[in-house]
């Protein structure tokens, strides 16, 4: 995938990054991979940070210097668009994982798209997830038959900008752009500056299901269920999958309980997961 670099962010949730470092192993992902970790102290995050780096990934170790359960989140994304040298640039955490690898000839599409000043310089690369199917209104998304793209067209959650994405870290550079923004304020500024942003109809990243929070209370997490701190990993698709996905009809949006499976459909049955995030 000539052009495409990927950044990883993780913070103390080591068995998510290594569910999320197995998929881009297991797809065969190419191109330069960072990993950014917010200064996590548990034993898995560790051994995660560990493997990466004999992999052949580049780690970097920041301290957390940030407020509130992300951290410093914003910081590392921000030394991460400095860093970025494109011509496109993929954003994942690490609750999320690779299910495909884009073509050669998908990552040249994403790379004209983001480099058109038409276009906003961030794509959404993500499945829908189940919890999201109450937003599915017209009023709030859009199908453009020209650029084969979908639009969420109002300012919403993800209307403008997303902290996973794919980006062209140069247009951003350029116009000025304040990664020390946080999502919900990000969206409504790069709605302002860029207008909305798009979702490819061919996603490759999922969202785990069950979302952890890993920077609140001790006591906090104690009373979350078992499900919410343990990943619920998505399998991979085939390569005969993922070729059945590419001929879908690119009008209907991808929700990721439509085209995913679990990797433990018996553990998913007995703890009643759900496609949530």
């Amino acid at each position: 995938m000539a052009g495409l670099e990927t950044f990883v962010f993780s913070y103390g949730r080591g068995r998510y990054l290594e569910n999320c470092l197995r998929s881009l192993r297991e797809v065969g992902w190419v191109g330069d991979i960072t990993v950014i970790d917010d200064a996590s102290r548990d034993r898995a995050s560790a051994r995660a940070l560990r493997d990466a780096e004999q992999f052949g990934f580049r780690v970097i170790r920041r301290e957390a210097k940030g407020v509130g359960i992300w951290g410093g989140l914003q910081a590392n994304m921000a030394r991460a668009i400095d860093m970025a040298e494109g011509p496109i640039t993929l954003f994942i955490q690490d609750d999320t994982q690779v299910v495909r690898r884009p073509s050669e000839d998908e990552i040249r599409r994403f790379t004209s798209f983001l480099e058109d000043e038409r276009n906003s310089p961030f794509l959404f690369p993500s499945f829908q997830m189940q919890s999201w199917r109450a937003h599915e209104r017209p009023e709030l998304y859009r199908f453009d038959p020209d650029r084969s793209m979908w639009y969420r067209t109002e300012e919403h959650r993800f209307a403008g900008f997303s902290d996973v994405t794919l980006f062209h870290p140069g247009r951003l550079r350029s116009s000025g752009w304040d990664p020390g923004f946080v999502e919900k304020h990000a969206a409504t500024r790069a709605m302002e500056m860029f207008g909305p942003m798009a979702l490819t109809p061919y996603p490759f990243v999922a969202f785990l299901p069950y979302p952890h929070t890993p920077r609140r209370g001790f006591r906090y997490r104690l009373k979350q269920p078992k499900r919410f701190r343990a990943p619920a990993g998505i399998r991979v698709m085939s390569p005969a999958e993922a070729e059945r996905f590419m001929q879908r009809d690119p009008s209907r949006l991808a929700f990721a309980s439509d085209h995913l499976q679990l990797e433990s459909p018996l553990r998913a049955r007995i703890i009643g997961t759900d496609w949530i995030h």
